[in-house]
């Protein structure tokens, strides 16, 4: 068994998007090497591989929606989740035209609301969004400010970064 194998066997996996097909075919991924995966699941997506093929009876699939930040919170905390791996995002081009809301609020505040929670139920995890890299830093009214516009810099701790492309537990 390679270390790859290794590292997600009994691994406790949280899974957004795993209706997707990239997700359907990540938790069937997660599944053969031995992990316990939990997805979150807004609607049941009966053309999807994940239902195709069985999958999510062998994973506990938790009902909700990725712009639910309590939902983002117990989640993980009743299931004892090590690993996440977000997924979910509106992708479908015709229908983010019609809807730019509700694509805004999936792929958007979904991952927004994601990184809150995991900085809340993981200490050593801060979040820090590609617009506040990129100096662009939100304020409470979800108005984008520049950075720096707003007072002192804030003092920069040493944990590890953890954005909507990549994760990192201390």
């Amino acid at each position: 068994m390679s270390t790859s194998e290794n590292f997600w066997r009994d691994r406790r996996v949280f899974v957004t998007g795993c209706t997707g097909l990239v997700g359907s075919w990540t938790v069937r991924a997660l599944l053969q090497r031995g992990a316990h995966v939990v997805g979150l699941v807004r609607d049941r997506v009966c053309g999807s591989e994940m239902f195709r093929a069985g999958l999510h009876r062998c994973m506990d699939v938790v009902r909700g929606r990725v712009e639910s930040q309590p939902r983002l919170e117990r989640a993980p905390a009743e299931h004892e989740i090590q690993t996440v791996i977000h997924l979910a995002a509106q992708t479908i081009v015709g229908i983010a035209n019609k809807s730019p809301l509700s694509t805004f609020e999936t792929s958007i505040k979904g991952t927004w609301c994601l990184l809150e929670a995991a900085r809340s139920f993981y200490p050593r995890v801060r979040s820090e969004p590609e617009a506040e890299i990129r100096g662009v830093r939100p304020n409470r009214g979800c108005t984008a400010v520049p950075a720096g516009r707003r007072g002192a810099p804030r003092e920069r701790s040493p944990a590890p970064i953890m954005s909507s492309r990549s994760a990192k537990i201390s």
